[in-house]
């Protein structure tokens, strides 16, 4: 493993980060070439979630890299810590590593390592992709025949078989990253490398986890399409992904919170469906759903482009909001209360800025 000294550059003014190759790790050539595509590899990079290297030299016969200094932490500091608490939060950080990894691959780089040790999180909130140490370019491939790269938890099924390794093992391992922010855990455990490597390749991901720590559906289907062992069935660029958490994060800013017994204070997320039907569950508990399949059909909200969500009677009963009946859809505003079949609010409508 290298080691990172903490330096001030005199002739630029500013603190650095000097990551030095130690003796024995300098002594091997394959290494040594590895270290140096890192340096190539970074010190093209100039991006707002990628970690700058600014320098590359050798001291004594010792390579070293002159790196950006930030200050934070690692993301699996925060991980393991249980310190990533708010469903926006996390959303966030997964953004800024989603933005990172397209601008490397829109570079033709591939990173065959990303993990939360490999990220980097400011106090500001600002995150940073690092560690290019085992990247992968168009132009070069470093890797000794029969070689496999990466860390065992986070690799795809093609690392793990040795196949070509293309930008699609990036998402496999976001995928798996994502699992363990929002689920507190792996998705594949085992007790040696080689039970891990059968089952990443063989078992289908379990999602329960992520229902259990109340994931929402959409953010729970975008994990299980980056975690498929088809690298084909997965999002086939991180462009793809970015896109897909902006709609989360805005998304996020909407709730439904329940206002009446036994479940006052509960949160509805809205997220990025675009129609939800309220209604009777089968036990005639108010239910919030996709699809059509409850009894005593009261409402729909749609998430609208230009207006943002809207609130639709659909009920023999009627809908109200703020105490007065609808009969058109209604744009809704952050306080509204809605009530069906009487003016009583059953739910509350949140919207942060």
């Amino acid at each position: 493993m290298s080691q990172v000294y903490k330096a001030w550059d005199p002739a630029m003014n500013r603190l650095v980060a000097v990551k030095l190759l130690p003796v024995e790790s300098a002594a091997d050539s394959e290494t040594r070439a590895r270290f140096a595509r890192e340096a190539q590899t970074a010190g093209g990079m100039v991006h707002d979630n990628v970690l700058r290297v600014y320098d590359y030299g050798e001291d004594q016969g010792r390579p070293f890299l002159v790196m950006e200094f930030v200050q934070g932490e690692q993301l699996d500091h925060l991980i393991r810590d249980r310190r990533l608490t708010s469903l926006r939060g996390k959303l966030e950080i997964a953004l800024q590593i989603a933005k990172g990894a397209e601008h490397i691959h829109a570079h033709g780089i591939v990173h065959r390592d990303l993990k939360p040790q490999n990220i980097h999180v400011e106090a500001s909130g600002r995150v940073r992709l690092m560690d290019f140490g085992i990247a992968k370019t168009q132009s070069s491939n470093l890797t000794r025949p029969g070689y496999t790269l990466g860390s065992p938890y986070y690799m795809s099924p093609e690392q793990i078989l040795g196949s070509d390794v293309t930008h699609l093992a990036d998402v496999y391992s976001f995928g798996v990253l994502l699992y363990e922010m929002f689920a507190g855990l792996r998705p594949f455990t085992a007790e040696s490398v080689e039970q891990l490597f059968q089952i990443i390749r063989e078992r289908p991901v379990n999602l329960e986890p992520l229902g259990q720590a109340v994931v929402p559906e959409p953010l729970r289907r975008l994990v299980a399409e980056c975690l498929a062992k088809d690298p084909q069935a997965r999002p086939q660029s991180f462009t793809v992904i970015r896109e897909r958490l902006e709609q989360l994060l805005v998304a996020s800013k909407a709730w439904l919170e329940v206002l009446f017994d036994p479940r006052k204070g509960e949160r509805l997320a809205l997220l990025d469906q675009i129609r939800f039907t309220i209604g009777r569950s089968a036990d005639q508990d108010l239910a919030l759903t996709e699809d059509r399949r409850i009894s005593r059909h009261h409402a729909v909200i749609s998430k609208d482009p230009v207006r943002g969500f809207t609130v639709l009677n659909i009920g023999p009963n009627g809908t109200f909001v703020n105490a007065r009946r609808i009969h058109d859809a209604v744009v809704l505003h952050d306080g509204d209360k809605i009530g069906f079949g009487s003016a009583e609010p059953r739910l509350l409508f949140h919207q942060n800025p």
